[in-house]
């Protein structure tokens, strides 16, 4: 540095705005000597009714309608015993009501789950998928999709293993190849913690389950959670002029197949299902952000 020449520093402070997680809510409903006050409403309801059915007694003397206004009472009554007489049995009662209420508007009914070929031919060179799980591909190129369970480690039995793996490889006949695919899902941390954030400050949520969902949250939150793995193999039955001449070496091969992957340790089992195999090559080939 030359004589006379000045430095100088120019530091610029910042704050960073630190969001904390919203501190779980106190319960606030009212307990009278351990009964919760929901049980005194429905419970003043039940006698308001009983009240409103008992005054046609007063209005009339007909024997057979003052015993049937009584048979309505002890019924009614009944019914509280049965449904509402603590406050155990009134949430019980509640959720099943609820329940039944949202089947009725048809919250429960499952959309059924359908995929077909069409949405893998973008992506994928797949023509047809045939009754017996069997893939046409293009240019006459035939396969199956195997899904497979690998084995926990094998210690000392892992050069076993290996050569179990290698003699399943090299008995495949012809131009027949085989692929062993892993696949797992990203990126669904962050809408499951704005979720479970969405259930914690809702105020709907009930009490009890605060806890339970905060801790799934604080599990997530710190990344300790275990991705979901698929596994597959693809194997690939060469080309062939006709289907039959595919389905003939599928059934010529495929057993012999499996039992080498039981050889090795390894459960597998074909993916036959049209859906399944679209739904299975989604999971692995498809781009995420579709």
């Amino acid at each position: 540095m030359t004589e006379g020449s000045t430095t100088s520093t120019n530091v610029q402070s910042w704050k960073q705005k630190y969001t904390g997680n919203k501190p779980l809510r106190k319960a606030k409903e009212t307990v009278y000597a351990g009964i919760r006050v929901k049980w005194f409403y429905i419970a003043g309801f039940w006698c308001l009714i009983s009240v409103l059915l008992s005054l046609p007694l007063v209005a009339t003397h007909n024997f057979i309608f003052q015993c049937f206004i009584v048979s309505l009472e002890l019924m009614w009554w009944a019914m509280f015993f049965m449904y509402f007489r603590t406050c155990e049995k009134y949430d019980e009662s509640m959720l099943t009501i609820k329940y039944i209420i949202a089947d009725y508007k048809g919250m429960h009914e499952l959309c059924k789950f359908e995929m077909d070929v069409s949405q893998l031919q973008t992506y994928i060179p797949v023509r047809k998928i045939h009754a017996n799980g069997l893939v046409e591909y293009t240019r006459g190129r035939f396969g199956v999709l195997i899904e497979y369970f690998p084995p926990t480690d094998p210690g000392d039995q892992m050069e076993t293993h290996l050569l179990n793996i290698q003699a399943l490889i090299n008995r495949l006949a012809g131009d027949m190849q085989v692929n062993f695919i892993s696949s797992s899902r990203f990126g669904t941390q962050s809408p499951l913690l704005k979720k479970f954030e969405r259930m914690i400050n809702d105020p709907s949520t009930p009490q009890k389950n605060i806890k339970l969902i905060k801790s799934q949250y604080d599990r997530i939150k710190s990344g300790k959670v275990t991705p979901d793995w698929a596994f597959y193999i693809s194997l690939g039955l060469g080309s062939h002029a006709t289907v039959e001449d595919a389905a003939d070496r599928l059934n010529t091969e495929l057993p012999g197949f499996l039992d080498g992957l039981s050889d090795a340790g390894i459960l597998a089992s074909q993916i036959i299902s049209e859906t399944e195999l679209v739904k299975n090559f989604i999971q692995f080939m498809v781009p995420r952000d579709l």
